[in-house]
């Protein structure tokens, strides 16, 4: 039975990357629907190196306190009296070992104040995650493993300026079917279309779920030392590759300028395009835009300002020499 124990509805899986220059970091995020009779709730995050875990109850708005021990969350809930009421609860019957096998539908209609609802947002920050860059900001490789945990979708925030390979997603499980048996895997690969990869319009966030059966089947079969790997492989967006291009132009324009400096309209040109330019792409990247050849991107710049200098000073030179 479920009594005396939390039943979770749904759960929700939100990664964040995050890969500035010095340090790499992966921001986790868990919402939880569950419906408990207790004033607490055990989180397992044991064999999980993790820091900043910030625990809150969103339809209460409110943080909540925990206690951890060895990766083991023991999260207070408060009073229950606080949380909604829930009334139809379905429960494990005494002849089976999931609800879900029976062919009729079990509902608790007695003790109807006994469960109460609430929607937990667990997040925490992974010690040393697992990301392979690829030189010049071309990218990189993300590696994830969560220990006791099965996800049915996935939620992945990524830098602007980069795209999910779908080809390279990569979804493990893990899992025995009792204590006694042997540890069963199963891989499913976005090159096979076994991964939808859907992302939204608004923001670089990317849903994924797993489109086939066999996913749902291992899930409801493996109980014991179950755990998940996600793997996949981000690009840049071709888009913004017309940023290098915008970059180079600057500098041959600075550099002609320098060249035939007596004509003052190219310099002043150049000074307005290299402003403008700089401008933006300053801009885009205090928003954590990624661009590919960015050492590059940054040394046009650098090479455009030292030549408008150049400018500037020879043309200052020509005026004191025609004064004297």
């Amino acid at each position: 039975m479920y009594r005396d124990s939390a039943i979770i509805k749904q759960m929700w899986y939100h990664q964040y990357d995050s890969i500035p220059k010095n340090h790499s970091s992966k921001r986790i995020r868990v919402v939880i629907d569950l419906y408990t009779s207790q004033d607490y709730f055990f989180y397992d995050l044991k064999g999980i190196k993790f820091t900043d875990l910030i625990v809150k109850a969103r339809n209460l708005n409110k943080e909540l306190a925990f206690i951890s021990f060895n990766g083991d969350i023991k999260i207070s809930l408060g009073e229950l009296k606080n949380l909604p009421k829930v009334y139809d609860i379905p429960v494990v019957c005494e002849n089976c070992s999931d609800c879900e096998d029976c062919e009729e539908e079990h509902l608790l209609f007695s003790d109807i104040d006994y469960y109460h609802h609430v929607k937990l947002d667990i997040s925490y920050t992974l010690y040393s995650p697992k990301f392979n860059k690829y030189s010049w900001g071309s990218g990189y490789d993300s590696f994830t493993h969560m220990e006791n945990s099965f996800e049915e979708e996935f939620h992945l925030n990524i830098p602007n300026g980069l795209r999910i390979d779908e080809n390279s997603l990569m979804i493990y499980l893990f899992g025995k079917k009792s204590e006694n048996d042997e540890l069963d895997t199963i891989v499913f690969r976005g090159v096979n279309n076994q991964i939808n990869c859907n992302k939204d319009a608004l923001n670089n966030r990317y849903t994924l779920k797993v489109d086939d059966e066999r996913y749902l089947e291992f899930i409801k079969n493996h109980k014991y030392e179950k755990s998940i790997s996600l793997e996949y492989r981000t690009k840049n967006e071709v888009f913004y590759y017309l940023i290098n291009i915008f970059a180079f132009i600057v500098l041959i324009l600075n550099i002609v300028g320098f060249i035939v400096y007596n004509n003052s309209n190219l310099p002043g040109t150049g000074l307005i395009v290299l402003i403008s330019f700089s401008a933006l792409y300053l801009a885009l990247k205090r928003e954590g835009y990624i661009f590919a050849f960015d050492k590059l991107i940054l040394g046009f710049l650098l090479l455009s300002g030292l030549l408008f200098t150049l400018v500037c000073l020879s043309i200052n030179a020509n005026i004191l020499l025609f004064v004297n």
